[in-house]
């Protein structure tokens, strides 16, 4: 029973510092997104029973998901966390309840974390919002004197150009 630890903690040992040299690197002008994670292993044997061990092949041919790593066959790769698209664009026009632009109007659109952007729509009522962080949830509130906009929630993942804002109808 002994040797069988001695076996499994020299396994452990030889995994760990072998996965230690297969990380991927960036810096300066480069981007390493793969490494072969090679070679090493032995054959380890006592009383009735032998080991063989090879860096890497346990998970050939399959997934295996942990943390920031993404092993396939042998090779490890940054896990993308979070969106990788470039900014997206929120657009549309602000409407009367009649269908009229409404110009010269803030609108505001506020992330998550409070963060709020401000534009103003054109004579026409056209606004437009560019390079939105995509995958996210925005707030676009219009603060209009004469005219009620009902706040309204989007969810950004691509381009959204059409994004009309129409007034509450008033009470006359």
């Amino acid at each position: 029973m002994k040797l069988f630890h001695i076996v499994i903690i020299a396994a452990s040992v030889a995994f760990l510092a072998s996965s230690a040299l297969g990380q991927v690197a960036s810096g300066g002008q480069f981007e390493l997104k793969q490494v072969v994670v090679g070679g090493g292993g032995a054959t380890l044997s006592g009383g009735s029973f032998s080991m063989q061990t090879s860096t890497g092949e346990p998970a050939a041919g399959t997934n295996s998901t942990g943390l920031l790593l993404r092993v396939r066959a042998g090779f490890l790769q940054d896990e993308q966390i979070g969106p990788t698209s470039a900014g997206v664009s929120v657009s549309g026009r602000l409407l009367t309840a009649d269908g009229f632009g409404v110009g010269n109007t803030p609108v505001f659109l506020t992330d998550m974390s409070g963060v709020r952007l401000r534009t103003i729509s054109t004579s026409l009522g056209y606004y437009r919002f560019d390079d939105i962080a995509a995958g996210q949830t925005y707030l676009i509130e219009v603060p209009a004197k004469q005219l009620t906009f009902t706040p309204r929630l989007i969810n950004l993942f691509d381009d959204n150009l059409n994004f009309d804002i129409v007034a509450e109808p008033s009470g006359n």
